[in-house]
């Protein structure tokens, strides 16, 4: 059997919020034999296109994961569906991008709150490609 360290405290807690919220698509997490297990937020698509992201859910942020789903509660009368990304947005101190926002427009204010607008992608240039050979 593979020996995992946790903090049972902090698990409990994430999980308790991503099963209340019933979000549990956006939960990812990575663990190896001896090492921690770490959790993470599925945030593919919301500030870059066609681009896999995820976003740390540590311990000292549990207090700012626990927000973000309360916030999002208070203003939209009980649904925390967007509650995970707002986590991200306010991680990151970033909008995600307009085709990402929220179908709640209550939501918006949250959004906005995060950070400046989202840099519109540019055309992709010659520099912006990796040839593997």
């Amino acid at each position: 059997m593979a020996d995992f360290t946790v903090d049972g405290q902090f698990l409990r807690a994430v999980l308790w919020e991503v099963a209340r919220a019933d979000v549990h698509d956006c939960l990812w997490w990575s663990a190896a034999p001896g090492r921690l297990v770490f959790l993470f937020v599925n945030c593919t698509g919301l500030f870059n296109t066609a681009a896999g992201d995820l976003e740390a859910i540590t311990a000292d942020r549990l207090d700012a994961f626990r927000k973000a789903f309360a916030d999002a509660a208070e203003v939209t009368g009980g649904d925390r569906t967007w509650a995970p990304l707002l986590y991200v947005c306010r991680m990151r101190e970033a909008r995600p991008l307009q085709s990402a926002y929220p179908s709640d427009d209550r939501l918006w204010p949250l959004v906005d709150a995060c950070g400046p607008d989202a840099a519109v992608p540019a055309e992709p240039g010659p520099d912006d490609f990796v040839v593997l050979r």
